[in-house]
């Protein structure tokens, strides 16, 4: 069964054509981080599949409306 995961880097400082943050629906963390470092920007793959540089939370799948990710980057 899927269940939807919050990916996001350690390193706040995000450049340009970088990814911030991924929302994925997978069976697991494992497969939620090869779906993210299939889709990177500048960042690298090795960015979402090693924990120390990214971090992966479960979301729950009931809750109240709400915005789950804004990721706002302007220049």
């Amino acid at each position: 069964m899927n269940q939807l995961w919050l990916l996001h880097r350690w390193n706040r400082n995000i450049n340009w054509d970088e990814v911030s943050c991924f929302v994925i629906r997978a069976p697991s963390e494992a497969d939620a981080r090869v779906l993210a470092a299939t889709n990177p920007g500048d960042e690298h793959a090795e960015t979402w599949l090693d924990p120390t540089r990214s971090r992966a939370e479960r979301l729950l799948d009931d809750g109240p409306t709400e915005v789950i990710v804004r990721d706002f980057r302007a220049g």
